[in-house]
C-alpha cells in the first residue's frame, strides 16, 4: 500500500515481469518490455521493433516455453 505520492517507474512490461519473476509462470512473454523487443529485433534482424501483433507471434511460436525464451533474448542483450 502506498501512502503520499506513489510512481509506477516500470512501464508496460511491469506486469509479465511480476507474473514471470514473482509468480515462477513458464510461458510469459512481457510483450511491452523495450529490452525484450531491442533483443527480438537483433536476434530476429528486423529493422523495427517488433509490433505487439509480431510480439504475439513469437508468444504463439515459442508455446508453453516463452519466459524461459525471454531469458534468453534478455541475455542476448547484456
Amino acid at each position: 500500500m502506498c501512502k503520499g505520492i506513489c510512481f509506477d517507474t516500470m512501464g508496460k512490461g511491469r506486469d509479465g515481469n511480476d507474473s514471470l519473476f514473482g509468480l515462477g509462470r513458464p510461458n510469459v512473454l512481457p510483450k511491452g518490455d523495450v529490452g525484450l523487443q531491442r533483443a527480438i529485433e537483433g536476434t530476429f534482424q528486423l529493422d523495427h521493433r517488433p509490433t505487439m501483433k509480431e510480439m504475439d507471434a513469437f508468444q504463439r511460436m515459442w508455446e508453453p516455453y516463452a519466459s524461459y525464451a525471454a531469458l534468453y533474448l534478455w541475455r542476448s542483450i547484456e
